[in-house]
């Protein structure tokens, strides 16, 4: 995840270790909207179900958003009634940057395969925090060279006369 050149691409590696390590068939990954104003599903394949295209953090009563702003994990029956587990990725800030869907769990908070998982999903959280850093990183540097690239551009006499004229 860590060397994930952009926040999406960060987000394909998490369903494999999910399937692979964990024994979760089904995941749903929702990003949080930069407006801070919904979740957005990130990945649909392993879905059980068509997600919503978007979840409004209004909608306090789903388990989506609890797990949002509760920063805590939450476990209910989804639409199918199947138990669901949903976790909410906390980046080092404690922002929450999206929740992850465990469909179809049988969780026991007890177990220590549960708490490998929340561990696991923890670090997820953290990586994923990272890329979008290092992603706001990148994006400020271009325009930095953009800027610097105007500035060399300039006819030197010009920024003398407008900077002596402004004095």
């Amino acid at each position: 995840i860590y060397s994930s050149q952009t926040e999406q691409e960060a987000y394909g590696y998490i369903g494999e270790p999910l399937t692979c390590a964990y024994r979760i068939p089904r995941t749903l990954l929702f990003s949080v909207q930069s407006d801070r104003s919904c979740l957005k599903p990130v990945n649909t394949e392993t879905s059980l179900e068509e997600p919503p295209d978007r979840i409004f953090l209004n909608e306090r009563g789903r388990p989506e958003i609890k797990a949002y702003f509760e920063q805590h994990y939450q476990v209910a029956r989804d639409d199918s009634g199947q138990w669901s587990l949903y976790v909410p990725l906390i980046r080092d800030d404690k922002t929450v940057i999206g929740v992850v869907v465990l469909q179809d769990f049988e969780a026991d908070p007890s177990s220590a395969e549960f708490l490998e998982l929340l561990a696991f999903l923890r670090q997820v959280g953290r990586a994923v925090g990272a890329v979008i850093d290092r992603e706001q990183q990148l994006r400020q540097l271009k325009v930095l060279r953009e800027t610097g690239k105007k500035i060399t551009s300039l006819d030197l006499a010009q920024v003398l006369d407008a900077t002596v004229a402004g004095a």
